[in-house]
């Protein structure tokens, strides 16, 4: 069985920021459609840095993870080797 999740805000954090990264490449789309090179860049720029949030959201998970439960390769998703 799982652990119940300790904190399920940066879970819910991500997925707020993939769906904004979505409407983005879909803005950035329009904007090339549209031939607005200002839109296309701002829109571009938006998505990469919601990229960004999500891996820095995804390591701060991560770490907390290897760190301070143990859980790594070898080991269960627990923890335990």
């Amino acid at each position: 069985t799982w652990e119940p999740l300790t904190d399920p805000l940066p879970g819910l954090i991500n997925t707020f920021v993939l769906l904004t990264s979505s409407f983005t490449v879909i803005l950035a789309l329009v904007a090339a459609r549209r031939k607005s090179r200002q839109g296309l860049l701002a829109s571009l720029g938006s998505t990469i840095l919601l990229g960004f949030v999500f891996m820095a959201i995804k390591m701060w998970e991560w770490n907390h993870e290897v760190f301070d439960k143990g859980v790594t390769i070898s080991a269960n998703a627990h923890g335990d080797p």
